[in-house]
């Protein structure tokens, strides 16, 4: 993981250097404030502080990209592109890249070998309306999971 936190820091800028064709990398990265990109930077350690100010260590010269589908075309679109979004966005036109040995698996995922992945966490107050309580049944429940996994995402159960 060290060459690719390197990457997006700009330290690592042709793809040469990492044994690929004379090429600069083009690192795609979601915009400030998004949820992924906060993940991507404490899961990779792309953070750093400047006067007691956690800021992002990712490249100013990454292009920023508003969502996965927005990051997906791009990707797709660029040979020489790199960028981050959930596994279930992930098809055909993007090659999922392993990490340290560890292919982009769901089982990889939940086993904890795939070294970049993040929970996802609902949260409700104590005492959820009924609607509330029948939607999270739903989703957690055997229709709500198959919905899930045919989507390409990861399921509880």
């Amino acid at each position: 993981m060290s060459r690719l936190k390197k990457l997006y820091m700009g330290e690592i800028n042709n793809w040469k250097e990492v044994g690929g064709a004379d090429q600069p990398i083009v690192a795609v990265t979601r915009e400030v404030g998004s949820g992924t990109r906060g993940a991507f930077e404490d899961i990779m350690g792309l953070t750093r502080k400047i006067n007691d100010v956690t800021v992002t260590a990712i490249s100013p010269r990454a292009q920023v990209a508003s969502g996965n589908g927005a990051i997906k075309t791009l990707v797709a679109n660029n040979p020489y592109a790199i960028g981050f979004i959930s596994l279930g966005s992930v098809d055909d036109s993007l090659a999922a890249v392993s990490i340290e040995g560890a292919a982009a698996t769901k089982d990889n995922i939940k086993s904890g070998s795939y070294g970049i992945a993040r929970p996802f966490v609902l949260l409700v107050n104590n005492q959820p309306a009924p609607e509330a309580q029948q939607f999270l049944d739903f989703i957690m429940g055997t229709d709500g999971q198959a919905i899930v996994a045919e989507e390409g995402y990861i399921e509880v159960n």
